[in-house]
């Protein structure tokens, strides 16, 4: 029962994760220019870069307070297996795993900000797709649940290959090597995501400028 209960924590945190991370990048720009603060900021010395890595930042505090907030909950009051040693370096993989979610959910959020007129639009937009990915991609439920092609999709979804890791050194207890190969793939991942994220908030930024 507590390894069960772990998985379902952890489901819980990637959860948190995909809202959250897809909210923070989605409402980037638009929120900042329904204020009216997105010119202003802009006439001072700050650049997009500074605003993004500051937008960033913000998000992946308040995603890491939120998944401390759920494993606390999980395991003092839900009774859950988690385990974690802080002299133990493969146990060091999770909050860099942590720290990859935070990051791709951000930087798919940001890519999806070039679709938002609007803050609701946008908030909306971020919780369906988070739902979706929730429920379908591994997150919540095993992959072994699902039909066919909902497994091919986890197979693929990278957030869920990083929750995976995550599970298997916190749960199965699962040895550096293999948790250091998933690892190794999830980075490279994140990196394009990222990368796609801040081109698509620069652009965004741009088409809000010259509107």
């Amino acid at each position: 029962r507590p390894s069960i209960v772990g998985w379902f924590v952890l489901g819980a945190l990637g959860m948190m994760m995909l809202y959250s991370g897809f909210l923070v990048g989605a409402v980037a720009v638009v929120e900042e220019k329904e204020r009216g603060s997105l010119e202003r900021i802009l006439s001072t010395p700050a650049t997009e870069t500074d605003m993004l890595i500051g937008k960033t930042i913000s998000g992946l505090i308040v995603l890491t307070l939120s998944s401390i907030a759920i494993i606390i909950t999980g395991v003092f009051v839900a009774g859950a297996k988690i385990t974690w040693n802080p002299l133990e370096i493969t146990d060091w993989l999770v909050p860099l795993n942590l720290l990859l979610i935070g990051l791709m959910t951000i930087g798919i959020g940001l890519v999806l900000s070039l679709l938002s007129k609007t803050s609701s639009g946008a908030s909306s937009m971020a919780t369906i797709l988070g739902l979706f990915f929730a429920f379908t991609a591994g997150i919540w439920f095993p992959r072994e649940w699902m039909p066919g092609p909902m497994r091919i999709l986890a197979d693929i979804f990278p957030v869920t290959w990083a929750l995976d890791t995550i599970r298997d050194i916190v749960i199965y207890n699962i040895e550096f090597n293999e948790a250091m190969v998933n690892t190794i793939r999830s980075i490279i991942v994140t990196i394009i995501i990222f990368a796609a994220g801040i081109m698509a908030y620069k652009k965004a930024v741009r088409k809000y400028i010259e509107q």
